[in-house]
């Protein structure tokens, strides 16, 4: 008899004066899982299936709209941040001054907890996602159980060490040696969709999305452009804010590296990145793995900067392995 995964409808709770928008599968007196979404993105993009299928592992489930995206308070005013500057200042180690940072977008977490009166709750943040998860870790850790830094980053420079792989790696593509791995990222053709213009058009946007999912996938297993396109409308249908996503990336921008706090970071941490992230390079998830103290590492070897249906059964396999051992 198949499983029956109860819904819990969309919801409102208050982070300060802002609004934020969640809703959550599964049974409400189950561990709690928290699910934080990537730049730009909405809360749907954590597939409804696979919402489901956790839920069925014996998980509360729960997402959120960030701030600034989907169905959650919008900051209005405070304008369009300026990106290329703030990113030559980052680059140049210049302070960088953000509407709001990470550490905010973690409070935004700590609401939709309170929300549903739940003390802590397992985390798994993905991209920027896994940035505010780490946040959320270090800001407040009795509210995380475990943290699943998923496709995610200690921060958007390179450190030393990173920059160090990064070396070998060049070293050994110039030289023709086999790598498991492509770590000569991120590309180009990926970096395009940090400044390039969301088209606010039903098709146009749809053509936009599905393009920016191929390219971010990267080269590792097929993803369905169908699926994509259904999705892309579903996004738009709910709400476009290209705006807001200019100020999430200004509040990367702005927020403090983590490489120091993550040495301190007592939270059992389980860090997954795919292999063929275009995107986000796999050295940044080896890296985040490192600083944390315990830390787990997963490399799946067939995945890009997203989640297609085909590296979910290898996702699901490490993250059960993972919980069993952590409660």
């Amino acid at each position: 008899m198949k499983q029956t995964i109860p819904y819990h409808p969309e919801r409102l709770t208050n982070s300060g004066n802002i609004e934020i928008a969640y809703d959550a599968f599964g049974d409400p007196q189950a561990r709690p899982l928290l699910l934080i979404m990537g730049l730009a993105d909405q809360m749907i993009t954590w597939h409804e299936d696979l919402c489901r299928a956790l839920a069925g592992r014996g998980f509360f489930v729960i997402r959120f709209d960030n701030r600034d995206i989907g169905a959650s308070g919008k900051l209005e005013n405070q304008g369009v941040p300026n990106i290329p500057l703030m990113m030559l200042k980052k680059l140049l180690g210049l302070p960088v001054q953000a509407p709001y940072d990470l550490s905010d977008m973690a409070d935004d977490a700590v609401a939709v907890l309170d929300a549903l009166n739940l003390k802590n709750a397992h985390v798994m943040g993905a991209s920027m996602g896994g940035m505010i998860g780490q946040a959320l870790a270090l800001d407040h850790p009795e509210r995380v159980r475990s943290l699943v830094s998923l496709i995610s980053a200690p921060d958007l420079i390179p450190n030393l060490s990173i920059l160090k792989g990064f070396t070998k790696d060049l070293a050994d593509w110039a030289t023709g040696r086999d790598s498991d791995f492509r770590t000569l990222s991120p590309s180009l053709a990926a970096l395009q969709f940090l400044v390039k213009p969301v088209p606010t058009d039903r098709e146009a946007f749809a053509d936009f999305y599905t393009h920016l999912n191929l390219v971010v996938n990267g080269k590792g297993v097929p993803l369905s452009t169908r699926e994509s396109r259904e999705h892309a409308y579903e996004l738009f249908e709910r709400g476009l804010y290209p705006e807001g996503a200019v100020r999430q990336f200004a509040g990367i921008l702005g927020s403090p590296d983590r490489n120091h706090r993550l040495k301190s970071l007592q939270t059992p941490t389980l860090v997954i990145h795919g292999a063929m992230d275009p995107l986000i390079p796999v050295r940044m998830g080896m890296e985040t793995a490192r600083l944390i103290p315990g830390a787990r590492l997963k490399i799946i070897k067939n995945m890009g900067h997203w989640l297609p249906r085909p590296v979910w059964r290898e996702l699901f396999q490490a993250l059960e392995e993972f919980w069993d051992q952590e409660g």
